[in-house]
C-alpha cells in the first residue's frame, strides 16, 4: 500500500516475528515542511482556475489542525469572537477560498494567497491580520501567519508560520495544494497494510495512538492521490503486495514448494516470504515407508540456493 508522510517526525514500524533477530523496521523519512513552519515549493503566480483530477475547486486550500493541539485564543472586545479550539475532532478542516482575493484566477499572486491564509478564522485565531504588522501582541496572536517569500532567486513562493506555541497541522493534496506544492517534499513509500491503524484515517478507530507522528493512507483509485503516488516514482496501478515488501527478512511468514521424487521421497523448499532468486533457503528431503498415511523414515534439513523455478506466489 501507498502512504505519505506529512508530518516533520520520520514514521517508523517494527513488523515482529518469530524471533527477534528477524524483526522489521519500516520507515518513512520526514516532510521538510513541519507545521510550524510551511513552504509551498511550486513559484507562483498559479493557475487556480478550475478543478484537479479529483473535481475539488483549485481555489480551495485545505488545511487540517490537529485536535486539542490549540489554546482558547483570548481576543480584545473588538475582533471577531473567540473560537474554542479545545472541542474539536480529529484534525479540523480549515479551508481557505483564495478566489475572494484574487484579481484573476488564472494568475493568482503570492500576495493574494497570503491574504487568503490570513483572512481565515481559523488560522489567524479571531485576529485581523496587518499585512504590515503580521505578528501582532499577545493579546490577539494569529495560530499561522503566512507571507510572501523566496525560496531561491527568482521564485516567488508563500510561507506559512505558526505562533510560539508548537501546534500539528498539514496540507491536503487537494484543491490548490496540486497547483502549489505544499507537500513537494512529503515523501510517499510502500509499507505493508499493517500500517493502516497509523494513518488519520484510522483515528476513530485507533485513538490510542494519538493525532500526531501518524500518515496518510493514499488509495490509488483516487485521481489526485493516484497523481501524488506517481510523482514520487511509483505505478499507482501496481502496488506492491504485503509478502513483497518483507524482502525475506521476517520468518514469521514463510513460502514452501513441495516437490514429490518418487512414491516414498519427496523434497521441500522453504523460504520467508519475499525472497528472491539467489536468496538462501532451506531444502529439506524426506524418506517415507509408501503407506497411506505414509510414515518419515528418513528427513535431512540442507541449506539451499533459490532459483526461478522454486518461486512461488499466493493465488
Amino acid at each position: 500500500m501507498f502512504f505519505q508522510n506529512i508530518f516533520q517526525f520520520q514514521f517508523k514500524q517494527t513488523l515482529l516475528s518469530q524471533t527477534w533477530d528477524y524483526s522489521q523496521s519500516f520507515s518513512i523519512g520526514a516532510n521538510q515542511n513541519n507545521s510550524n513552519y510551511m513552504v509551498c515549493y511550486n513559484s507562483g503566480p498559479w493557475n487556480l482556475n478550475g478543478v484537479d483530477a479529483s473535481g475539488n475547486p483549485l481555489n480551495i486550500l485545505s488545511f487540517y489542525i490537529a485536535p486539542n493541539q490549540t489554546p482558547q485564543i483570548v481576543v480584545p472586545p473588538i475582533a471577531k469572537a473567540p473560537i474554542d479550539y479545545t472541542q474539536r475532532t480529529p484534525y479540523t478542516l480549515a479551508n481557505v477560498d483564495i478566489a475572494p482575493y484574487a484579481a484573476n484566477l488564472n494568475s493568482v499572486t503570492p500576495q493574494e494567497v497570503v491574504n487568503a491564509i490570513n483572512g481565515n478564522v481559523l488560522l489567524n485565531g479571531g485576529c485581523n491580520v496587518d499585512p504590515a504588522n503580521p505578528y501582532p501582541s499577545n493579546t490577539c496572536s494569529a495560530l499561522w501567519t503566512a507571507e510572501k517569500y523566496n525560496l531561491s532567486r527568482g521564485t516567488q513562493n508563500v510561507r506559512l508560520i505558526a505562533n510560539p506555541v508548537t501546534r500539528f497541522a498539514f496540507i491536503g493534496n487537494t484543491g490548490a495544494e496540486t497547483v502549489m506544492g505544499w507537500n513537494k517534499n512529503a515523501p510517499v513509500i510502500e509499507l505493508p497494510s499493517i500500517a493502516l491503524k497509523y494513518c488519520l484515517q484510522m483515528y476513530a478507530q485507533y485513538p490510542a495512538l494519538g493525532s500526531v507522528q501518524r500518515i496518510l493512507a493514499l488509495d490509488p483509485t483516487n485521481p489526485v492521490d493516484a497523481q501524488v503516488i506517481t510523482k514520487s516514482g511509483f505505478n499507482p496501478l501496481s502496488p506492491t503486495p504485503d509478502w513483497k515488501l518483507l524482502g525475506g527478512g521476517n520468518d514469521l511468514y514463510t513460502f514452501s514448494k513441495t516437490v514429490v521424487v518418487s512414491g516414498t521421497q519427496y523434497y521441500t523448499i522453504e523460504y520467508m516470504a519475499g525472497c528472491n532468486i539467489n536468496d538462501p533457503a532451506t531444502k529439506t528431503y524426506y524418506t517415507t515407508d509408501g503407506a497411506v498415511p505414509p510414515v518419515i523414515l528418513e528427513k535431512c534439513v540442507t541449506p539451499y540456493i533459490l532459483t526461478a523455478a522454486d518461486l512461488v506466489v499466493p493465488f
